[in-house]
Protein backbone atom coordinates (compact mmCIF):
# COMPACT_ATOMS: atom_id res chain seq x y z
CA UNK A 1 0.00 0.00 0.00
CA UNK A 2 1.32 2.81 -0.86
CA UNK A 3 1.61 5.78 1.48
CA UNK A 4 1.41 9.43 0.66
CA UNK A 5 3.19 12.15 2.53
CA UNK A 6 0.67 13.15 4.75
CA UNK A 7 0.27 9.52 5.73
CA UNK A 8 -3.13 9.19 3.75
CA UNK A 9 -3.69 5.46 2.72
CA UNK A 10 -4.92 7.08 -0.40
CA UNK A 11 -5.75 3.87 -2.43
CA UNK A 12 -8.15 2.88 0.47
CA UNK A 13 -10.18 6.46 0.39
CA UNK A 14 -13.45 5.01 -1.26
CA UNK A 15 -15.31 6.26 -4.07
CA UNK A 16 -17.86 8.26 -2.35
CA UNK A 17 -15.41 9.65 -0.03
CA UNK A 18 -13.24 10.71 -3.35
CA UNK A 19 -15.94 11.75 -5.41
CA UNK A 20 -17.41 14.59 -3.06
CA UNK A 21 -14.15 15.71 -1.52
CA UNK A 22 -12.62 16.64 -4.92
CA UNK A 23 -16.93 18.02 -5.82
CA UNK A 24 -15.28 21.01 -3.22
CA UNK A 25 -12.81 21.97 -5.44
CA UNK A 26 -13.95 25.16 -7.27
CA UNK A 27 -13.36 24.87 -11.06
CA UNK A 28 -13.08 21.10 -11.39
CA UNK A 29 -16.89 21.01 -12.22
CA UNK A 30 -18.74 18.07 -13.55
CA UNK A 31 -16.51 17.82 -16.46
CA UNK A 32 -13.80 17.21 -14.80
CA UNK A 33 -14.79 15.05 -11.96
CA UNK A 34 -16.41 13.34 -15.12
CA UNK A 35 -12.63 12.88 -16.75
CA UNK A 36 -10.98 11.72 -13.53
CA UNK A 37 -14.07 9.34 -12.88
CA UNK A 38 -13.53 7.89 -16.41
CA UNK A 39 -9.50 7.52 -15.94
CA UNK A 40 -9.47 5.97 -12.36
CA UNK A 41 -13.28 3.93 -12.39
CA UNK A 42 -14.39 3.08 -9.01
CA UNK A 43 -10.73 3.07 -8.01
CA UNK A 44 -11.02 6.74 -7.38
CA UNK A 45 -8.91 6.57 -4.56
CA UNK A 46 -6.08 6.39 -6.99
CA UNK A 47 -6.24 10.35 -7.52
CA UNK A 48 -4.91 11.04 -4.69
CA UNK A 49 -1.57 8.94 -5.77
CA UNK A 50 -1.10 10.42 -8.91
CA UNK A 51 1.41 13.29 -9.93
CA UNK A 52 0.27 16.33 -10.95
CA UNK A 53 1.48 15.84 -14.43
CA UNK A 54 -1.19 12.59 -14.88
CA UNK A 55 -4.03 14.87 -13.16
CA UNK A 56 -3.05 17.75 -15.52
CA UNK A 57 -2.93 16.08 -18.70
CA UNK A 58 -6.56 14.14 -17.52
CA UNK A 59 -8.40 17.10 -16.86
CA UNK A 60 -6.65 18.99 -20.15
CA UNK A 61 -7.94 16.93 -22.36
CA UNK A 62 -11.46 17.39 -20.87
CA UNK A 63 -10.47 20.76 -21.62
CA UNK A 64 -11.33 21.61 -18.11
CA UNK A 65 -9.70 25.33 -17.24
CA UNK A 66 -6.61 25.56 -15.09
CA UNK A 67 -6.06 22.18 -15.40
CA UNK A 68 -2.74 22.41 -14.47
CA UNK A 69 -3.49 24.68 -10.88
CA UNK A 70 -6.57 22.20 -10.60
CA UNK A 71 -4.09 18.89 -10.43
CA UNK A 72 -1.67 20.96 -7.77
CA UNK A 73 -4.40 21.36 -5.67
CA UNK A 74 -5.59 18.47 -5.62
CA UNK A 75 -2.25 17.13 -4.46
CA UNK A 76 -1.59 19.70 -2.19
CA UNK A 77 -4.87 20.24 0.01
CA UNK A 78 -5.22 16.35 0.17
CA UNK A 79 -5.92 15.79 3.41
CA UNK A 80 -7.89 19.04 4.03
CA UNK A 81 -10.40 17.64 1.13
CA UNK A 82 -10.28 13.60 2.28
CA UNK A 83 -11.48 15.11 5.47
CA UNK A 84 -14.15 17.49 3.80
CA UNK A 85 -15.23 14.46 1.50
CA UNK A 86 -15.52 12.21 4.68
CA UNK A 87 -17.92 14.57 6.07
CA UNK A 88 -20.07 15.20 3.26
CA UNK A 89 -20.68 11.49 3.02
CA UNK A 90 -21.68 11.11 6.44
CA UNK A 91 -23.94 13.67 6.02
CA UNK A 92 -25.73 11.97 2.84
CA UNK A 93 -26.23 8.93 4.75
CA UNK A 94 -27.84 10.50 7.68
CA UNK A 95 -30.20 11.05 5.05
CA UNK A 96 -30.06 7.49 3.68
CA UNK A 97 -28.70 8.31 0.11
CA UNK A 98 -25.73 6.16 -1.66
CA UNK A 99 -23.06 6.99 -3.71
CA UNK A 100 -23.06 5.07 -6.23
CA UNK A 101 -19.60 3.82 -8.29
CA UNK A 102 -19.35 2.56 -11.86
CA UNK A 103 -19.26 -1.32 -10.99
CA UNK A 104 -22.06 -0.76 -8.54
CA UNK A 105 -23.73 0.52 -11.80
CA UNK A 106 -27.29 -1.62 -12.02
CA UNK A 107 -27.35 -3.41 -14.98
CA UNK A 108 -29.70 -1.16 -17.04
CA UNK A 109 -27.76 1.91 -16.76
CA UNK A 110 -24.70 0.18 -17.00
CA UNK A 111 -25.41 -1.43 -20.44
CA UNK A 112 -26.11 1.87 -22.09
CA UNK A 113 -23.87 4.04 -24.02
CA UNK A 114 -24.26 6.85 -21.94
CA UNK A 115 -23.92 5.37 -18.56
CA UNK A 116 -23.74 7.77 -15.74
CA UNK A 117 -20.30 7.91 -13.68
CA UNK A 118 -22.07 7.51 -10.48
CA UNK A 119 -25.52 7.81 -9.10
CA UNK A 120 -26.61 9.52 -5.43
CA UNK A 121 -29.80 6.93 -4.51
CA UNK A 122 -31.75 7.91 -1.67
CA UNK A 123 -33.69 4.66 0.04
CA UNK A 124 -34.04 1.82 -1.54
CA UNK A 125 -30.91 0.95 -3.58
CA UNK A 126 -31.63 -2.33 -4.42
CA UNK A 127 -34.87 -1.11 -5.90
CA UNK A 128 -32.82 -0.44 -9.39
CA UNK A 129 -31.61 -4.11 -9.13
CA UNK A 130 -33.07 -7.18 -10.87
CA UNK A 131 -36.88 -5.57 -10.69
CA UNK A 132 -39.38 -4.94 -13.07
CA UNK A 133 -39.85 -1.50 -13.95
CA UNK A 134 -42.26 0.82 -15.94
CA UNK A 135 -41.87 4.29 -16.44
CA UNK A 136 -45.02 6.23 -16.67
CA UNK A 137 -44.36 9.74 -18.15
CA UNK A 138 -45.94 12.93 -19.36
CA UNK A 139 -46.45 16.10 -20.12
CA UNK A 140 -46.69 19.24 -17.11
CA UNK A 141 -50.18 20.73 -18.58
CA UNK A 142 -52.05 17.45 -18.94
CA UNK A 143 -55.84 17.65 -19.24
CA UNK A 144 -58.13 15.77 -17.22
CA UNK A 145 -58.72 13.16 -19.74
CA UNK A 146 -55.04 12.33 -19.48
CA UNK A 147 -55.12 12.97 -15.68
CA UNK A 148 -57.77 10.16 -15.54
CA UNK A 149 -55.46 8.15 -18.39
CA UNK A 150 -52.43 8.10 -15.68
CA UNK A 151 -55.15 7.59 -12.77
CA UNK A 152 -55.97 3.73 -14.75
CA UNK A 153 -52.37 2.82 -15.79
CA UNK A 154 -51.32 3.11 -12.25
CA UNK A 155 -54.42 1.36 -10.76
CA UNK A 156 -54.05 -1.59 -13.01
CA UNK A 157 -49.97 -1.59 -12.18
CA UNK A 158 -50.56 -1.66 -8.76
CA UNK A 159 -51.45 -5.45 -8.97
CA UNK A 160 -48.04 -6.60 -9.99
CA UNK A 161 -44.75 -6.74 -8.44
CA UNK A 162 -43.75 -3.73 -10.58
CA UNK A 163 -42.07 -0.78 -9.63
CA UNK A 164 -43.08 2.53 -11.19
CA UNK A 165 -40.50 4.76 -12.57
CA UNK A 166 -41.35 8.49 -13.29
CA UNK A 167 -39.67 12.31 -13.16
CA UNK A 168 -41.58 13.64 -9.64
CA UNK A 169 -42.65 16.58 -12.37
CA UNK A 170 -45.96 18.42 -12.68
CA UNK A 171 -48.61 16.93 -14.36
CA UNK A 172 -48.77 13.36 -15.71
CA UNK A 173 -45.62 12.39 -13.87
CA UNK A 174 -46.75 13.75 -10.28
CA UNK A 175 -49.91 11.94 -10.58
CA UNK A 176 -48.21 8.90 -11.49
CA UNK A 177 -46.30 8.69 -8.55
CA UNK A 178 -49.49 10.07 -6.23
CA UNK A 179 -51.97 7.41 -7.48
CA UNK A 180 -49.72 4.54 -7.82
CA UNK A 181 -48.07 5.40 -3.98
CA UNK A 182 -51.72 5.54 -2.83
CA UNK A 183 -52.14 1.86 -4.28
CA UNK A 184 -48.87 0.62 -2.11
CA UNK A 185 -46.54 0.72 -5.64
CA UNK A 186 -43.37 1.36 -5.21
CA UNK A 187 -41.84 4.13 -6.90
CA UNK A 188 -38.38 5.08 -8.54
CA UNK A 189 -38.14 8.61 -9.07
CA UNK A 190 -35.23 10.44 -11.37
CA UNK A 191 -34.66 14.58 -10.35
CA UNK A 192 -33.24 16.67 -13.11
CA UNK A 193 -30.99 18.42 -10.27
CA UNK A 194 -29.30 17.49 -6.98
CA UNK A 195 -30.56 15.14 -4.38
CA UNK A 196 -30.57 17.92 -1.61
CA UNK A 197 -32.38 20.40 -3.84
CA UNK A 198 -36.08 19.96 -3.60
CA UNK A 199 -37.99 21.80 -6.78
CA UNK A 200 -41.08 22.62 -4.60
CA UNK A 201 -42.95 21.51 -1.04
CA UNK A 202 -44.88 19.53 -3.20
CA UNK A 203 -42.56 17.56 -4.58
CA UNK A 204 -40.97 17.09 -1.03
CA UNK A 205 -44.04 15.54 0.28
CA UNK A 206 -44.08 12.88 -2.48
CA UNK A 207 -40.27 12.18 -2.34
CA UNK A 208 -41.14 11.87 1.67
CA UNK A 209 -43.58 9.73 0.34
CA UNK A 210 -41.86 7.73 -1.71
CA UNK A 211 -38.99 6.89 0.56
CA UNK A 212 -41.79 5.97 3.44
CA UNK A 213 -42.79 2.99 0.75
CA UNK A 214 -39.77 1.28 0.04
CA UNK A 215 -38.49 3.59 -2.78
CA UNK A 216 -36.04 5.57 -4.28
CA UNK A 217 -35.06 8.77 -5.18
CA UNK A 218 -32.05 8.78 -7.60
CA UNK A 219 -29.92 11.45 -9.40
CA UNK A 220 -26.73 11.72 -11.31
CA UNK A 221 -26.02 15.28 -10.40
CA UNK A 222 -24.07 16.48 -7.40
CA UNK A 223 -26.27 16.69 -4.00
CA UNK A 224 -26.78 20.51 -3.86
CA UNK A 225 -26.65 21.09 -7.83
CA UNK A 226 -29.99 23.11 -8.82
CA UNK A 227 -32.11 21.97 -11.97
CA UNK A 228 -31.05 23.38 -15.66
CA UNK A 229 -32.89 22.38 -18.57
CA UNK A 230 -30.39 20.32 -19.71
CA UNK A 231 -30.77 18.24 -16.61
CA UNK A 232 -34.01 17.46 -17.24
CA UNK A 233 -33.65 15.60 -20.75
CA UNK A 234 -30.72 14.04 -19.39
CA UNK A 235 -32.49 12.73 -16.90
CA UNK A 236 -35.04 11.42 -19.01
CA UNK A 237 -32.37 8.90 -20.35
CA UNK A 238 -32.00 7.25 -17.38
CA UNK A 239 -35.80 7.03 -16.43
CA UNK A 240 -36.07 5.34 -20.26
CA UNK A 241 -32.98 2.83 -19.69
CA UNK A 242 -33.81 1.61 -16.01
CA UNK A 243 -37.80 1.04 -17.30
CA UNK A 244 -38.81 -2.37 -18.91
CA UNK A 245 -41.72 -0.23 -20.95
CA UNK A 246 -42.37 3.24 -21.21
CA UNK A 247 -45.86 4.79 -21.47
CA UNK A 248 -46.18 8.22 -22.74
CA UNK A 249 -49.35 9.02 -21.61
CA UNK A 250 -50.11 12.32 -23.04
CA UNK A 251 -47.53 15.15 -24.17
CA UNK A 252 -46.47 17.27 -26.85
CA UNK A 253 -44.81 15.09 -29.73
CA UNK A 254 -41.34 18.20 -29.20
CA UNK A 255 -41.55 17.98 -25.25
CA UNK A 256 -39.05 16.74 -22.72
CA UNK A 257 -41.27 13.22 -22.99
CA UNK A 258 -40.63 13.00 -26.57
CA UNK A 259 -36.83 12.74 -25.54
CA UNK A 260 -38.13 9.67 -23.37
CA UNK A 261 -39.49 7.77 -25.87
CA UNK A 262 -36.24 8.52 -28.21
CA UNK A 263 -34.20 7.34 -25.50
CA UNK A 264 -35.96 4.58 -25.07
CA UNK A 265 -35.95 3.70 -28.94
CA UNK A 266 -32.38 4.47 -28.58
CA UNK A 267 -32.12 1.18 -25.34
CA UNK A 268 -34.44 -0.93 -27.36
CA UNK A 269 -36.77 -0.61 -24.65
CA UNK A 270 -40.46 -0.93 -25.00
CA UNK A 271 -42.81 1.52 -25.79
CA UNK A 272 -47.07 1.79 -25.03
CA UNK A 273 -49.08 4.27 -26.38
CA UNK A 274 -52.18 5.29 -24.58
CA UNK A 275 -55.00 6.33 -26.79
CA UNK A 276 -58.69 7.75 -25.80
CA UNK A 277 -61.48 9.58 -28.25
CA UNK A 278 -59.84 12.50 -29.39
CA UNK A 279 -56.53 11.99 -27.59
CA UNK A 280 -53.81 14.23 -29.31
CA UNK A 281 -49.94 15.22 -29.30
CA UNK A 282 -47.39 12.73 -28.89
CA UNK A 283 -50.09 9.34 -29.88
CA UNK A 284 -49.81 10.19 -33.42
CA UNK A 285 -46.17 10.35 -33.19
CA UNK A 286 -45.56 6.62 -31.65
CA UNK A 287 -48.26 4.97 -33.93
CA UNK A 288 -46.06 6.53 -37.19
CA UNK A 289 -43.05 4.68 -35.40
CA UNK A 290 -44.44 1.21 -34.99
CA UNK A 291 -45.04 1.72 -31.35
CA UNK A 292 -48.55 -0.47 -30.25
CA UNK A 293 -50.85 1.54 -28.42
CA UNK A 294 -54.08 0.83 -25.72
CA UNK A 295 -57.38 2.88 -25.78
CA UNK A 296 -56.85 3.23 -22.00
CA UNK A 297 -60.71 3.75 -21.39
CA UNK A 298 -62.10 0.57 -22.77
CA UNK A 299 -62.26 -2.96 -20.99
CA UNK A 300 -60.52 -4.36 -23.72
CA UNK A 301 -58.03 -1.89 -23.40
CA UNK A 302 -57.55 -1.97 -19.73
CA UNK A 303 -57.68 -5.69 -19.89
CA UNK A 304 -54.91 -5.69 -22.82
CA UNK A 305 -52.67 -3.19 -20.60
CA UNK A 306 -53.03 -5.69 -17.75
CA UNK A 307 -51.91 -8.46 -19.59
CA UNK A 308 -48.48 -6.88 -20.27
CA UNK A 309 -48.27 -6.03 -16.79
CA UNK A 310 -49.12 -9.52 -15.90
CA UNK A 311 -46.13 -10.59 -18.83
CA UNK A 312 -43.69 -8.27 -17.68
CA UNK A 313 -43.78 -9.68 -14.10
CA UNK A 314 -43.73 -13.16 -15.09
CA UNK A 315 -40.76 -12.20 -17.06
CA UNK A 316 -38.77 -11.62 -13.84
CA UNK A 317 -39.75 -14.63 -12.26
CA UNK A 318 -42.44 -12.75 -9.95
CA UNK A 319 -45.68 -14.51 -8.74
CA UNK A 320 -48.29 -12.73 -10.00
CA UNK A 321 -52.18 -12.31 -9.03
CA UNK A 322 -54.39 -10.43 -10.83
CA UNK A 323 -56.60 -9.87 -7.72
CA UNK A 324 -53.89 -9.16 -5.32
CA UNK A 325 -55.20 -5.07 -5.22
CA UNK A 326 -58.67 -6.57 -4.84
CA UNK A 327 -57.20 -8.65 -1.78
CA UNK A 328 -55.38 -5.32 -0.06
CA UNK A 329 -58.58 -3.27 -0.71
CA UNK A 330 -60.65 -6.10 1.43
CA UNK A 331 -57.67 -5.94 4.10
CA UNK A 332 -58.16 -2.21 3.99
CA UNK A 333 -61.85 -2.54 4.89
CA UNK A 334 -61.54 -4.92 7.01
CA UNK A 335 -59.34 -2.76 9.71
CA UNK A 336 -62.25 0.02 9.43
CA UNK A 337 -65.26 -1.52 9.07
CA UNK A 338 -67.49 -4.01 11.10
CA UNK A 339 -67.80 -6.79 8.35
CA UNK A 340 -70.62 -9.29 8.87
CA UNK A 341 -70.63 -12.98 8.11
CA UNK A 342 -73.64 -12.37 5.35
CA UNK A 343 -71.45 -9.84 3.86
CA UNK A 344 -68.62 -12.31 4.16
CA UNK A 345 -70.76 -15.10 2.15
CA UNK A 346 -71.83 -12.72 -0.67
CA UNK A 347 -68.49 -12.05 -1.63
CA UNK A 348 -67.86 -15.91 -1.82
CA UNK A 349 -70.73 -16.31 -3.71
CA UNK A 350 -69.69 -13.69 -6.33
CA UNK A 351 -66.29 -14.54 -6.82
CA UNK A 352 -67.30 -18.27 -7.30
CA UNK A 353 -69.60 -16.63 -10.07
CA UNK A 354 -66.99 -14.72 -11.55
CA UNK A 355 -64.89 -18.31 -11.59
CA UNK A 356 -67.90 -19.67 -13.52
CA UNK A 357 -67.52 -16.94 -15.50
CA UNK A 358 -63.87 -16.67 -16.73
CA UNK A 359 -63.82 -20.65 -17.16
Amino acid sequence: MKVSPRGIESRKVPFGVSLLSLSSIAGLGRKGLKALVKEFGGNLGAVWDASPDQLRVVLANSNVPSSGAIASLIKQDATALIEKGHRKLEELASKRIHVVAPQAMPDKLRDISDTPSWLFVQGELGLLHNTPTVAVVGTRKPSEQGLTATRVVARLLAAYPIALVSGLAEGIDEEAHRTSLHEGVRNVAFLGHGINYHLSEKSRLLRRKILEQGGAVVSEYLPDEHYRKAYFVERNRLQAALANLVIPVEANPKGGTAHTVRFASKYERSVLGIAWKNANGILEELEREGHAAVHIFTTDGQKKLDEIFRILAEEYGRETDTLSLVKRKYLQERRSRRIRRKDIEKLIEMLEDAAVDAD
